[in-house]
């Protein structure tokens, strides 16, 4: 009896020495940034894969971010007491509204964004809006004991969110995977070595350069460093009136050391896959404190012969103990890389691996971040068939600018999975306590385009509002929410696209109909009065609204609520330097679940 007490007793006190793990997927727009969080009582470490982006498609949401709300995913011993809570809070919503919203009937719910905001606000907003997320991420990675970066390929999109703003006085290690001084991917004789490219460079050898500070770096792709020093040489050159050039040389030193030595102009480098240990646990300095974590990091395709850029992307999984999870983490990786993973470990698929290696129960989930923000040109039967992921996660923006997510990549995943059960197993697990929603893009067909007499409408995606439902796979995406939180309490987000009103559900559509109004004016006016909201893409289209006194609801973080007595129509206001920015709400309802395009209610 004494030894069987002593076993629990041990393996509770081992597990909780263990400490616990965070996923975070930051909204980045059309742009890529994951973060996971090991926590340890020797110290916390942190691997960020990525962080940049092309376009935020930048929502006043992001510079109106609210607290961490309840788990929308609870583990499933949870998800009665948060159903409970969420009927009391309904309830209790007051009746201000003269009116209730109608739910559209035979009413397909897609929707043109309007672009959001990139070319909406003006350039003091868009520089807030930007602030406001790189300190948002900052302050996530201040208290790590070390930072291990993965950035996967030297696109913009994945790199340039790499500096001061984001990046704490932290003891971090950097592999810059693909090829950033050659010409792979590059067009016209260029070469890779783009500003982005060059800042993320420059940011680095400045914290080279500060006493104290350490930072480890590695280019995998390379060989040798001899071709590398040229470009470095230009970039001392270039900015000789910024920096002192004996410092830059000096970090230069820094470079070649810690570099494995390939050579740009010879052999196409060998494809690395291994667990991150055993590729450079001899060549790395690893803390102590990263030892553990590190034997959690499982590297798939690193130098995959490419001539695309895309396909040097890194392919990494990262495995959760506390959560029994395993995130793939995929860059911008097309078809062919994903095919010789899955041939080079051929017969065997991950979760058998992972099974032989670490020993994870049948439930153990798996997370796949589908490559390329989603796009449907990334698709891949053999990522399916060799990950089985349980869930999927989307790095995606909300605005149209490049049809990300793409809806028909989503139709097509749903379709496989109807065949099999792999997304049970995240079914069994988790339960929801609130329903969970995204955009999904889908092209206007042919036919309609014709009808469009204005370029620019043809060039429009049609915008599918995706909803969550237990017989389809579960799709992670940020764009109506901000950041998406993923711990022990379950999966939480830090921005509330839902609102309970007059005892009904709504979430917030944003459509091509965006309002906005002068934020001053809007201040001297009291519940009641009228306004006249201007449409953000034809200001000449003016549609007036009753100013109504907001729900006092937990879940509401909008600065305004207004209606549109006439159309039966409400909408939420977001506050964002002189401007209010106003979106309708849709209301949640069979009806409108009924009325989606086939596979779009997910």
């Amino acid at each position: 009896m004494f030894y069987r007490l002593f076993l629990v007793v041990f393996s509770c006190v081992t597990l909780w020495a263990a400490g616990s793990e965070e996923f975070y997927l930051f909204p980045m727009g059309q742009g890529n940034g994951q973060l996971i969080i090991y926590q340890r009582p020797s110290g916390n470490v942190g691997i960020l894969y990525d962080l940049g982006s092309k376009s935020l498609q930048m929502h006043p949401k992001l510079a109106s971010r609210g607290d961490w709300q309840e788990p929308f995913l609870l583990p499933t011993q949870e998800s009665l007491v948060s159903s409970k809570k969420e009927e009391a809070r309904a309830s209790t919503a007051r009746r201000q509204f003269s009116f209730q919203a109608t739910p559209p009937r035979g009413e397909n719910p897609a929707i043109h964004t309007p672009q959001t905001t990139e070319a909406k606000l003006s350039v003091a907003q868009r520089n807030a809006t930007k602030s406001a997320l790189e300190a948002f991420i900052g302050e996530k990675l201040k208290d790590l004991h070390h930072l291990f970066i993965f950035l996967s390929h030297p696109d913009e999109d994945h790199i340039n969110y790499i500096n001061e703003n984001t990046i704490p006085s932290v003891p971090i290690t950097v592999l810059l995977a693909g090829d950033w001084f050659g010409d792979i991917g590059a067009t016209e004789g260029a070469t890779n070595l783009t500003k982005p490219a060059v800042d993320v460079l420059e940011f680095l050898s400045r914290r080279m350069s500060t006493f104290g500070l350490v930072t480890n770096i590695y280019f995998p792709y390379y060989q040798r460093f001899q071709a590398v020093h040229q470009d470095f040489n230009i970039l001392i050159q270039r900015h000789f009136s910024v920096y002192n050039p004996d410092t830059f040389k000096s970090s230069l030193g820094y470079f070649s050391n810690f570099c494995l030595k390939i050579n740009p102009d010879g052999p196409t480098p060998s494809v690395l896959q291994g667990y991150f240990l055993d590729l450079f646990g001899g060549v790395l300095p690893i803390s102590s404190e990263a030892l553990d974590v590190m034997r959690n990091i499982y590297i798939w395709s690193l130098n995959q012969p490419a001539d695309d850029a895309n396909n040097h992307s890194m392919v990494a999984s990262c495995t959760l103990p506390t959560l029994d999870l395993s995130i793939i983490l995929t860059g911008d990786a097309e078809h062919s890389v994903f095919q010789s993973i899955k041939e080079r470990n051929a017969p065997v698929d991950f979760r058998q691996i992972l099974n032989s290696t670490r020993s994870t129960r049948e439930s153990h989930l798996i997370m796949l971040m589908l490559p390329h923000h989603g796009a449907l040109t990334n698709r891949s039967g053999s990522m399916l068939s060799f990950f089985k992921p349980n869930i999927f996660g989307v790095s995606a923006g909300d605005g149209g600018q490049y049809g990300h997510p793409s809806f028909s990549l989503i139709k097509q995943i749903q379709e496989i999975y109807q065949r099999n059960s792999w997304h049970m197993n995240f079914y069994n697990r988790y339960a929801y306590g609130r329903n969970f929603h995204f955009i999904a893009l889908e092209e206007i067909n042919e036919e309609a385009q014709a009808t469009q007499e204005d370029k620019k409408a043809k060039n429009k995606k049609k915008h599918i509002v995706v909803k969550a439902r237990k017989d389809q796979p579960f799709f992670l995406c940020p764009n109506v929410y901000g950041c998406i939180k993923w711990d022990q309490q379950g999966i939480r987000t830090n921005f509330e696209s839902k609102v309970n009103y007059n005892a009904q559900e709504y979430f917030v559509l944003y459509d091509s109909h965006l309002l906005e109004f002068n934020r001053v004016v809007l201040q001297t006016k009291s519940s009641g009065a009228l306004i006249n909201a201007s449409c953000a893409e034809t200001p000449e289209e003016i549609e007036e609204l009753e100013l109504l006194d907001p729900p006092l609801t937990a879940n509401w973080f909008y600065d305004y609520l207004a209606g549109n007595p006439i159309k039966h129509t409400l909408f939420a206001g977001i506050a964002v330097s002189d401007k209010v920015y106003f979106y309708q709400l849709l209301p949640f309802s069979d009806t409108t679940t009924a009325s989606a395009s086939a596979g779009a209610e997910a």
